[in-house]
């Protein structure tokens, strides 16, 4: 097992810099024969996401994040070069790269990030200096998670056969208006971007497009897989480098939807209604019903019992081990031991 102790912050940020750098974690303890890159794999794994590794050969990797070479200069993923996403991710990807080679020969993708646990989505946002509007067009707020934290996006380039980065203007997940696909018309016309900068990013984007991903306006290099409702309800979401947490819902081809039987799992009660997104609920999508006087907050809707059990036991992991299965026939609420089969 491998301890991760959490470091002091250390914030060497400048006058014109955008973000404190701050540590996720550091000095790492081997206690047994596991070593950090194992049982984060694992996880991812376990997870059930696809090794970019196994998809096309040659898709070059380099994730920016297991290096100092990133907005934060903070080594994030401590060296470990793995490159993980989605199922769906992983086809459109090697679609796309499909589409590169046969309008572009010598071109290939080069990925700098994919599947993002929420602690560092967490550390990014908390350590972003800059106001919230803009903030917002750069990171996605933790408490609503990221697409990234699912493996439904991508940051991505293009590099020759030599293995030289096509310039686009600006490096990967540099934050201001240059890197904006939105402006680029007009950072075209004031020559603060070059017909060719543009030029290469259209190549870009036209292959990821090709292939079914959809594109960030505030990021040349972002591209998402599908929506955030989708993740929500279909997708694992990588908590940590040790943690994930399972779907929050079943869908409707399961059986027992005809009983109109529905499990939840409930994690908390108060005599007071409470806010929906209150920060004590983790970012979770939380749904509440009233009972005895009190409002009781729940998670997910099962159509399977055990689906619901394993979401207990996921967010038992994620700060709520009093959780617990509540069942519904209709809006009424009843014994999960009288329907069980």
């Amino acid at each position: 097992m491998v301890f991760f102790n959490a470091c002091k912050q250390d914030d060497h940020s400048s006058s014109n810099a955008l973000f404190k750098r701050t540590p996720i974690v550091s000095n790492n303890q081997i206690v047994s024969g596991d070593t950090f890159a194992t049982i984060y794999e694992k996880n991812l794994q376990d997870a059930g996401l696809v090794n970019c590794k196994n998809l096309d050969s040659t898709i070059a990797i380099d994730i920016k994040y297991a290096t100092t070479d990133n907005f934060m200069h903070i080594n994030l993923y401590h060296g470990c070069q793995v490159c993980y996403m989605h199922q769906e991710t992983a086809r459109k990807l090697k679609q796309a790269q499909m589409e590169i080679k046969a309008d572009h020969p010598g071109f290939r993708l080069i990925i700098f990030d994919a599947t993002r646990p929420c602690c560092v989505q967490q550390l990014m946002w908390d350590s972003a200096k800059m106001n919230l509007e803009d903030k917002r067009k750069f990171l996605a707020n933790p408490n609503h998670h990221s697409l990234h934290n699912y493996g439904l996006a991508i940051d991505c380039g293009l590099i020759d056969d030599s293995g030289v980065l096509l310039d686009m203007g600006t490096e990967y997940d540099y934050a201001g208006e240059k890197a904006y696909p939105c402006l680029e018309k007009g950072l075209l016309g004031k020559r603060i971007l070059s017909k060719q900068q543009v030029y290469n990013r259209k190549i870009l984007r036209s292959a990821m497009q090709k292939a079914g991903f959809t594109i960030n306006p505030f990021e040349w290099w972002h591209f998402n897989t599908r929506s955030r409702s989708f993740a929500e309800r279909q997708a694992v979401r990588i908590v940590d480098f040790r943690t994930f947490v399972r779907p929050l819902n079943v869908l409707k081809d399961e059986p027992a939807l005809q009983t109109g039987i529905m499990y939840k799992v409930q994690i908390a009660t108060f005599p007071d209604m409470i806010e929906k997104n209150d920060k004590q609920f983790k970012g979770l999508p939380v749904e509440y019903y009233k009972q005895d006087n009190c409002y009781k907050y729940t998670v997910g809707k099962c159509t399977n019992y055990k689906a619901a059990f394993d979401l207990r036991d996921s967010v038992a992991k994620i700060g709520y081990p009093e959780a617990f299965v509540v069942c519904f026939k209709g809006n009424k609420r009843v014994s999960v031991k009288d329907v069980l089969p």
